[in-house]
């Protein structure tokens, strides 16, 4: 049923960005897709999900190159987690890899250039994220690295901002 209502919500998006072709209008595609990408990965269906994640990447690839702003490059690294997600649940560790450490690099210029808390934060889950595929290939050395660096992250925060979901980030 959630698909399906995302489904309808994605072919609106579609025919409003294909009406308008504003970045919002265009960028709202990108977001659907994620959505029913997300929608079709949690029910198992990794090729759909793949699918919708790669085309979101193309439009938000194409919103950052043109816009250049910090949402559109978010978005990018974003759609690239959402991909490293799929990879690794598929087996390809490599290719989860790629997608996750291209993702992680956007977090960090983020996190350099903007400085708050949610882009520190991206970086933090972007490590975890990377920090985990290490894991599963077996470089653990890699994987602590990876982790220590993350945990860091969410231990500066939950001093900082002392809220209940920075703090849980810590656990």
């Amino acid at each position: 049923l959630a698909r399906k209502y995302f489904e309808e919500s994605l072919d609106i998006d579609r025919a409003l960005a294909s009406e308008l072709g504003t970045p919002g209008s265009r960028r709202d595609v990108g977001f659907s897709l994620r959505k029913v990408g997300g929608i079709a990965q949690a029910s198992g269906d990794l090729d759909l999900a793949r699918k919708y994640f790669e085309e979101s990447l193309d439009i938000d690839r194409a919103l950052a190159s043109e816009l250049g702003t910090p949402g559109s490059r978010r978005d990018v690294g974003v759609s690239l987690a959402r991909l490293g997600e799929i990879a690794q649940a598929s087996g390809d560790l490599d290719l989860a890899r790629k997608y996750s450490e291209e993702s992680l690099d956007i977090d960090r210029a983020l996190a350099s250039e903007l400085g708050t808390p949610d882009s520190r934060r991206d970086v933090g889950v972007s490590l975890a994220r990377v920090g985990e595929i290490a894991q599963a290939s077996g470089d653990l050395d890699l994987a602590r690295k990876y982790f220590e660096e993350s945990l860091d992250i969410d231990r500066a925060l939950a001093s900082e901002l002392g809220t209940p979901g920075s703090r849980r980030d810590v656990g």
